[in-house]
């Protein structure tokens, strides 16, 4: 009887080794580098971002039907490993929105992903040891915290009058939209030469590294740029601060502003010039993000316009627009006279004019000077 006894113990004790195991391995799993997990829901942003004026009238009274509207909204959280934390890069693929959130074990089998003024997810295990994690929120705070959805979905006071004859759907946003541009820096680098914590990278293809060539200033705050840049998208980078391993890295600027792909063991000579100041990224009015072009063939308008920057995220991606130039246009690509710097944006085809208008930038980040 006792040996029976025994033997339904040490099974029982086997079990629950096996299943505390099997939790461990799945909860490593949840951080893995690269994991991937998404979340979708209905919110109404411009619910919460009408607040009760101070006159004390409600909101329904003064929005009217416009509250009522519901979008879809969906996100990725991505968990990336940068300078050995663990991080999570989250993005809001309706607007395109991104930024790195810290991760943190919450109560149960699972951890909450956070970052200042942004909405809070959750990764939480499967109850079923066969199934998969998911990243979860409430729908509040997405509506309370997500400021994107909020501009692209204002409240409104009263229903918006119909354009007039000379004011098209293509017609100029106006000016006084956008306050200033604000000018940031491109640089995965702090000022005192270490990797900022707040870019994210991913690492670039081997085969890619060993071709480039790059020649650098010598100053690791420079950007320079590497050929063949059409493949890699080299033609911006800046050395990595030196990890003791004897090997060159570099770190080239990626499709979405502050990402970057990292390049090991790359040939980089110094005794080139420092490169001036230029645009890499911009985002526009509408919350569109673009990424400067690298040298390459692209359609070209029968007008002769084609893209100088392409849609890297947000609304650019249903609508298809990119950012135009023409070289024959007396315009700069971006016409930076103003305080408010403007593009012009829209589509090209090979057999019809180009089908633009003007959009004000409201950030763009810069190789240098910012």
């Amino acid at each position: 009887m006792m040996k029976r006894v025994l033997i339904v113990v040490l099974a029982l004790l086997l079990i629950i080794a096996g299943g505390l195991a099997g939790n461990a391995f799945r909860n490593a799993r949840m951080l893995a580098e690269g994991a991937s997990y998404r979340f979708s829901t209905t919110v109404n942003p411009a619910a919460s971002a009408s607040a009760t004026p101070a006159g004390g009238s409600s909101p329904s009274a003064s929005t009217g039907a416009g509250n009522s509207a519901t979008i879809d909204v969906s996100y990725e959280a991505v968990i990336a490993h940068v300078d050995k934390s663990t991080v999570a890069q989250v993005t809001n693929q309706t607007t395109g929105q991104g930024w790195q959130a810290h991760i943190a074990r919450s109560s149960g089998s699972g951890y909450t992903l956070t970052a200042p003024d942004m909405p809070s997810f959750t990764i939480k295990q499967s109850a079923n040891p066969f199934g998969s994690a998911s990243l979860s929120t409430s729908a509040d705070e997405i509506a309370a915290k997500d400021k994107s959805l909020q501009a692209q979905h204002p409240a409104t006071s009263a229903p918006s009058a119909p354009a007039s004859p000379s004011q098209g759907p293509t017609a100029a946003p106006s000016p006084s939209s956008v306050a200033r541009t604000q000018i940031l820096s491109a640089s995965p680098l702090l000022a005192n030469g270490q990797l900022d914590p707040g870019v994210t990278v991913r690492s670039g293809d081997p085969s890619a590294a060993s071709a480039l060539e790059c020649t650098t200033s010598g100053s690791i705050l420079e950007s320079f740029d590497c050929s063949p840049a059409l493949v890699t998208g080299a033609e911006a980078c800046w050395l990595e601060p030196s990890t003791g391993a004897g090997s060159v890295n570099i770190l080239c600027v990626d499709a979405q502003p502050r990402t970057f792909i990292r390049y090991k063991n790359v040939a980089v000579a110094t005794g080139g010039s420092a490169s001036g100041s230029e645009p890499i990224w911009i985002e526009t009015d509408d919350g569109s993000q673009y990424r400067a072009k690298a040298d390459g063939a692209l359609d070209i308008s029968s007008d002769n316009y084609s893209p100088i920057f392409l849609c890297a995220a947000g609304p650019c991606r249903q609508s298809g627009d990119n950012v135009l130039w023409s070289p024959t246009d007396a315009s700069p690509h971006i016409d930076t006279s103003q305080g408010t710097w403007r593009v012009l944006v829209g589509t090209v085809t090979s057999e019809a004019p180009a089908v633009k208008r003007s959009e004000a930038v409201t950030k763009a980040w810069v190789t240098s000077g910012a």
